[in-house]
């Protein structure tokens, strides 16, 4: 109601304030005003227009119209008579009569109706007035954003009196549905600021069974012109009361960030005994939970540096791995936060269920012909922290990397590119030490003709360690380290194509096969430092072959209709091993690696069917793969369905549905489960009805751990209010 009363006064003074006379400095000042009719008279002795018949006065994107209308030029009045509309803008207020002293910038209304386009909000009145400068009155006021003579809902108060930037009071305020009364307020005041206003936002009402009854409450905070936030208290009855706060500041154009923090001093904890586990904690990962204090810190931030440099900065700590499952569904929990990011940020967080969270600093600089790119990353292992076991985290405290794109070298037809990176790993259980690592590479690109296109390469790789501390404490004088390798690379493709001729254009068919030989020779590397896979590169002789299909539509947009890619390698390294400890398999060799495939069709605009996945040809099985299907639009249906399989780890089928039975009714529904284990991951089912000014969400959730209901109404113009209930 706040924001709608609110809306109520920054009309009117918009619409009153544009119909004022112009100031000096005003451009409209030059602008006389306007006076039509069907029939127009002028008294010269009084300065009167009497206009009827269609008639309106009006000056730019201002006017007034009605009836009649009588207009004092000397005194610069107007008052009205019979369908009478002042329009400002797009927002319009209509009435039996009205009047407007443009000298005073008042004005007045009877049997008024405003309707402010950008909530699609209708307010009628009694008599809506402009009594001062920045003073309002409205009388047997209704607020709704239902059209009709009997909106399904509206507040109704008798007096509605606001000042401009500073407050407003409703009394005898009541929220009717169908001319019901079914909520009354003797009294409402409610802040009328022009800038952004603090406030409390919609509560949210909920129960299950691991939070009992719980209430949120939301308030909006202003701190400046450029920095707002959001605080949260929610009670939990079986848990306690949960504290959140959300920061938000934009200090310039690529400048801005958001901070969230929450804490909760949990009543309930995972120590083992008795049911804890299966009431407060969670069976999957089979680790306890025995803080009470419970906390969850994220943020994100970019910043436009001088000189076209960006920084990126993204933050997440949280106290133990089950509180980002237990908040994950909450008012500013884990989807909020995660939503939030990406759609202010582009980029994500760690997931839910993810125990190492990652923190990092990012810069980055770019120039024409390379770039330089800064890091420093911290992994926050959540659960080594908290149960004191070793912490064997890979830190980069700092990593700085120039990547140099591939250039023609002058005089020469060969290209070449360069990677040089220098990093610092910390582990706090664990070998630490300073890596240098340089890359650079060599092109020699051939374009021979239309028919077939070569590219051998030449990398070496010199890569240096010094290593502060071992694992395992060797020789205190085994600290530097170097290795060089190379690697050798040949590609080679050819395009080929055929057009189809038919009815409605042309049908194009392209097939492209490629062929690949990498080589990089077997070096002992055991003895090296292990912080990532640059400090173990396999030995690689490999032959690759594939084709990709493409068939495209025909049509000016050349919709591509198939895509399909098959391709498959031989390992000759494996075929040439005599020793059985050294092959994939110590009974066979199996130099050819798995055929592998990807598949997208597009039959319909509206539909796309995709599949991938790996064929071992040796246990002539399906080693993993994955198939999904997408329809928007289809009979009012949209549907998403995902399956995928990794042998001897995972199998597991997702699948989600809207559909819309009628214009105002639509169906949803979503599953998941995990084929290996037979567990149900999650499944829900609701239906969302939408009138013209309202809806209702009603629907349940069935996730592990937590079973609820929600119920959801939202009014247009106004917000949401919702309860949920579970078991």
């Amino acid at each position: 109601m706040r924001n709608t009363l609110s809306a109520l006064a920054l009309f009117l003074c918009a619409s009153l304030a544009a119909l004022a006379p112009a100031s000096a400095e005003d451009p409209r000042a030059a602008e006389p005003w306007r006076v039509r009719a069907d029939r127009l008279t002028y008294d010269n002795i009084t300065g009167i227009y009497t206009a009827e018949g269609a008639a309106s006065v009006s000056r730019g994107d201002s006017r007034i119209s009605a009836d009649r209308i009588v207009y004092n030029s000397r005194e610069n009045t107007a008052e009205a008579g019979g369908h009478v509309g002042i329009a400002a803008g797009e927002d319009r207020l209509s009435g039996d009569r009205g009047g407007v002293d443009l000298k005073t910038n008042t004005g007045w209304v009877e049997e008024g109706t405003l309707f402010v386009r950008r909530n699609n909000l209708y307010i009628r009145g009694g008599r809506i007035e402009k009594s001062g400068e920045n003073v309002y009155l409205a009388e047997d006021a209704g607020v709704t954003s239902c059209g009709g003579e009997r909106p399904a809902w509206e507040i109704t108060a008798s007096k509605v009196k606001v000042t401009m930037d500073g407050y407003g009071w409703a009394t005898r305020a009541a929220f009717r549905a169908k001319g019901v009364p079914l909520l009354y307020l003797p009294a409402a005041a409610f802040p009328a600021k022009v800038s952004r206003q603090s406030g409390l936002l919609t509560p949210s009402f909920g129960n299950s069974r691991r939070k009992g009854l719980s209430f949120a409450q939301p308030v909006y905070v202003t701190l400046s012109e450029s920095a707002d936030a959001t605080l949260l208290g929610h009670w939990m009855e079986r848990r306690g009361v949960r504290a959140a706060s959300e920061f938000r500041y934009v200090l310039a154009p690529g400048v801005h960030g958001v901070l969230m923090y929450d804490f909760l001093h949990d009543d309930k904890v995972d120590d083992g005994t008795g049911d804890t586990s299966r009431d407060w904690g969670y069976l999957h990962d089979g680790l306890l939970r025995e803080n009470d204090d419970r906390y969850w810190f994220r943020a994100k931030t970019d910043w436009n540096l001088p000189g076209g440099a960006r920084l990126f900065a993204d933050a997440d700590v949280v106290s133990d791995q089950d509180y980002l499952f237990e908040t994950r569904d909450s008012p500013m929990g884990f989807n909020e936060a995660d939503q939030g990011f990406f759609k202010t940020f582009d980029r994500d967080i760690s997931e839910y269920d993810e125990t190492v969270r990652e923190n990092r600093v990012h810069l980055f600089k770019g120039w024409d012909y390379f770039s330089l790119t800064g890091d420093a990353l911290w992994h926050d292992d959540v659960t080594a922290r908290r149960t004191n076991t070793p912490n064997t985290a890979v830190q980069t405290l700092p990593g700085l990397l120039v990547h140099g794109t591939r250039q023609k070298i002058p005089g020469l037809p060969v290209e070449m590119a360069l990677n040089a990176e220098s990093a610092y790993f910390y582990r706090e259980d664990g070998t630490k030490g300073t890596r240098w690592d340089f890359n650079p590479r060599v092109h020699l690109p051939l374009d021979l003709g239309d028919a077939l296109y070569i590219e051998p390469s030449l990398g070496g790789r010199e890569t240096l360690w010094a290593v502060d501390a071992w694992q395992d404490t060797p020789m205190d004088d085994d600290r530097q380290h170097s290795r060089f390798l190379y690697d050798a690379r040949l590609d080679a493709e050819t395009g080929l194509y055929r057009d189809f001729s038919l009815e409605k254009g042309t049908l194009r068919h392209w097939m492209t096969p490629w062929a690949r030989y990498e080589y990089t020779p077997g070096q002992d590397q055991s003895e090296l430092p292990l912080f990532d896979e640059k400090d173990r590169v396999e030995a690689k002789n490999l032959v690759s072959l594939g084709l990709t299909n493409s068939l495209y539509a025909p049509g000016g947009d050349a919709r591509r209709l198939v895509w399909l890619e098959i391709s498959g390698a031989c390992n000759i390294n494996e075929a040439k091993e005599e020793d059985p400890a050294r092959r994939n398999n110590p009974d066979r060799r199996e130099p050819f690696e798995p055929v592998s495939g990807w598949l997208e069709i597009s039959p319909l605009r509206h539909l796309a069917l995709m599949a991938e996945g790996e064929y071992d040809i040796y246990e002539t099985e399906l080693g993993r793969g994955a198939a999904g299907m997408r329809a928007t639009g289809v009979a009012g249906l949209t549907a998403e369905a995902a399956y995928r399989h990794i042998r001897g780890r995972s199998e597991s089928v997702k699948a989600a549905a809207w559909a819309e039975a009628r214009q105002d009714v639509t169906f949803y529904g979503r599953y998941e489960q995990d084929i290996e284990s037979g567990d149900k991951v999650e499944s829900g089912a609701g239906v969302i009805y939408k009138a013209g000014c309202w809806s209702v969400d009603a629907g349940y959730a069935d996730e592990p751990g937590d079973w609820r209901v929600k119920l959801e109404v939202t009014l247009n113009g106004l917000g949401s209010l919702g309860a949920s209930t579970g078991f």
